[in-house]
Formats: structure tokens, C-alpha cells, sequence
């Protein structure tokens, strides 16, 4: 039996992997799914949703189209004060001569499948062995024939919605709306102009032949793609980290250098959604490290610090939790996070409260990272009123002595 945060899991997932509009934005999902494994739940290793959807109109991918592990960095601006981030990074990178770094785009997966170098299938990743077939619109995006002859052959990217059409073609004055949001409604509704379909991009950043039922990776990915016709309007940003005869201080420098270069790119040139940085092994490394029920050993995310909004307290909203102690909540002026409409954030404590001045009035800078409900980060001017309010905690102590 499901509780009902694994069922909101479970059904956030299947809308994901079906093109379907979420309820959860990516870092309440990506908040909710690791609350689950701190709680001991079994829910966030189902691979895909095979457990919970049927297979109607559903086809088979050649191979399993895993997930990737994920790193969270916590602070930007802090990154160097972050040691087991890095012990576990490092240790991992150190596996391979060579690391691959691409964006981690914010849109929907696909595996585009070729016969014989003509284009048979579009599909979504689904339950990671079998998606819903999209061929009837990523047949406008892609190229219907390619270069390699193989039995089959398997490009994966994601399909995405440039910034600049979405600003100007689709966004709703008062109205909250994302890019990923918008892309979904496109690719779940069959009766789609071709106008729409072809506002899509689909940026390609893998390329495997099945030989006799085993994967195969082509020797110059991100080349080969290119030269095939893949992410010629918009190329796909990719940068490599030697890591054959480097000492770990060298490998952290390398890596930092990388990261903030991505993060100067989604700030200031990407056309596309990106929430961090995809890490691989190269190409010869990968089939020798292979992969889990749940993802490649030769590949993981590194997510960038969650994005902080500022805003104002209006009033605190108190709950008495199983234990006796008060929990306090922020009502806040309602601000846009992330695509929703933010208007509570946890405060964490009386305590804490006390001690940093989270009163109301105060202007605060706020983020959705560690749980479903935003948390407060920074005072940025602290409330008029906070005399008073510490004048009634005070008088609220002497009743209780």
C-alpha cells in the first residue's frame, strides 16, 4: 500500500514520462524523491513507471533508457566549501582518462531509433523499456535518414522549446508559465499544427548501434552527430575534463572551471532550459563500467544550486507537530519560482525564528531545495517591527517559566 507522498510520486512520474504537465516543478520532485529514500522507501527505484501505467500504445525500446544519478550542489558561491561533494565527484571522474561535460537540458527524453539509416521510431523514455511513440512529430525536428547503415541504431537528446519562441509565441501576461511546461502540451496532444511541432528543437547528445544485442558506442559522439545532421542550429555546448595523470586538486580546478562556464552559458547564451551539468566516461570506457537497474555508471548530473527568489513575509501561520513543538510557516507575498506561485516557505523553528529574525515584514530570499515546501535562505532587510515581536516572545517566555 502506497502512502500518499509515494502515490504523488508516482503519479508526477507517469505524467513526466508521458509528456503530461506536472503538478511538481523538477526540484520539488527531485525534494519529494529524495525524502522517500531518507524515509526508507522503495517507490523512488522503480525504474520509469513500468509498476504503475499499462502498455497500451507503448513500444520497446532496443535498450533499457536508464535515469542518472544525480549530485546537488548546494551553493554556488560556496562551491569550494562543499569537501564530500567533491570526494565523491572526484573518485568517480578518476574512473575514466577523459570526462565528457554537456548541459543537462529541462525538457522531455527521447530515443530516436534508425533501421538500416532510415528513421522507424520516436519514443519517449517511459519506463526506461518501453515509451509512447512520438514519430509523427520528431520526423519534422530530425534528420529521416543518417550516415549509419547498422541493423539499429539509437540517437537519445531531448526535446526541447527555445526561450526566445516561448517568450514570444507562447507566454501568457499573468499567467505562470515555463518553456518545459509548454513543450509538454505539444507533445501529448496528437492534433498538433505543424507550426507548433516545428517551433520544437531536439537536441542530441547520445549515439549506440545494437550489434547482436549488444550496445555499441560510436567513437566521437558528439562529431558524429554533428556531422549526421544532428544540432545544427542549435549545437549542443561540450567541454572535456582529462583527468590521465591528474591529481585530485587539479580535477576539482578543472571541474569548477567547467561548472561555471555552464552556468555563465544558461544565464547568457543557452536558447534552452538546462538545471546542471551531464558528466561521461568517454566512449571507450563505458561498456567496461556498464550500468545499474537504475543508471549508467558511466554517467551522472550535477545539478546547479536551486534558484533563490526575493519576496516579503506578510505573516506567520503556527502548527503544534506530534511532538509538542511549534512549527512555524511563512506566509509570504506571493512570488513566481521556478513556473509556480510560491506563498509559504518553512521557517524550521521558534528557535530559529528568534535567531534570524524570519518576522514579519522582514524581506527574505527564498529557494526550493531538501523539501517539497520552499525554505527561507537570507534576511535582506530585517522586519520594522522586530522590536515588537521580540518584546511578545520575551513576555511569552516569562508566562511559560
Amino acid at each position: 500500500m502506497y502512502t500518499k507522498d509515494e502515490l504523488l510520486y508516482l503519479k508526477c512520474k507517469k505524467d513526466y514520462y508521458n509528456g503530461i504537465v506536472s503538478e511538481l516543478t523538477d526540484p520539488q520532485y527531485d525534494a519529494l524523491e529524495d525524502k522517500l529514500k531518507r524515509d526508507g522507501s522503495k517507490v523512488p527505484f522503480i525504474v520509469g513507471t513500468k509498476d504503475i501505467i499499462s502498455d497500451e500504445e507503448k513500444f520497446e525500446h532496443p535498450s533499457p533508457m536508464l535515469s542518472l544519478e544525480k549530485m546537488q550542489v548546494v551553493s554556488d558561491d560556496n562551491l569550494h566549501e562543499e569537501p564530500e561533494f567533491f570526494d565523491k565527484l572526484v573518485n568517480w571522474m578518476m574512473k575514466s582518462d577523459m570526462i565528457e561535460l554537456s548541459p543537462k537540458f529541462d525538457g522531455n527524453a527521447i530515443n530516436i531509433i534508425y533501421r538500416y539509416g532510415t528513421l522507424d521510431k520516436s519514443i519517449t523514455r517511459g519506463d526506461g523499456e518501453k515509451g509512447v511513440d512520438k514519430t509523427n512529430k520528431i520526423k519534422h525536428l530530425v534528420p529521416n535518414t543518417i550516415s549509419d547503415r547498422s541493423p539499429i541504431v539509437e540517437i537519445r537528446g531531448e526535446t526541447l522549446l527555445p526561450l526566445e519562441i516561448f517568450e514570444s509565441k507562447y507566454r501568457e501576461d499573468g499567467k505562470v508559465q515555463n518553456a518545459r511546461n509548454t513543450l509538454a502540451g505539444i507533445m501529448s496532444k496528437e492534433d498538433q499544427t505543424i507550426d507548433k511541432v516545428l517551433d520544437m528543437h531536439v537536441a542530441t547528445y547520445s549515439y549506440n548501434r545494437m550489434v547482436n544485442g549488444v550496445k555499441e558506442f560510436a567513437h566521437n559522439t558528439m562529431t558524429d552527430l554533428h556531422m549526421m545532421g544532428f544540432n545544427k542550429t542549435y549545437p549542443v555546448k561540450t567541454l572535456y575534463i582529462e583527468t590521465l595523470g591528474k591529481t585530485r586538486e587539479e580535477i576539482i580546478e578543472a571541474f569548477k572551471e567547467a561548472y561555471y562556464d555552464f552556468k555563465n552559458y544558461r544565464e547568457n547564451e543557452s536558447q534552452f532550459l538546462l538545471d546542471g551539468i551531464v558528466l561521461k566516461y568517454q566512449e571507450s570506457d563505458r561498456m567496461k563500467h556498464g550500468d545499474t537497474s537504475h543508471h549508467p555508471r558511466w554517467a551522472m548530473s550535477v545539478k546547479f544550486e536551486t534558484e533563490k527568489v526575493e519576496t516579503t513575509i506578510l505573516d506567520i501561520e503556527w502548527s503544534v507537530g506530534t511532538t509538542g513543538e511549534l512549527n512555524p510557516i511563512a506566509i509570504l507575498e506571493p512570488i513566481e519560482l521556478l513556473g509556480t506561485i510560491v506563498k509559504k516557505a518553512s521557517l524550521y523553528n521558534l528557535g530559529k525564528v528568534v535567531e534570524n529574525g524570519t518576522w514579519p515584514g522582514a524581506k527574505v530570499l527564498i529557494r526550493k531545495s531538501g523539501e517539497i515546501i520552499p525554505q527561507v535562505v537570507t534576511i535582506l532587510e530585517r522586519s520594522p517591527d522586530e522590536e515588537k515581536y521580540l518584546n511578545l516572545y520575551k513576555q511569552m517566555r516569562k508566562k511559560l517559566v
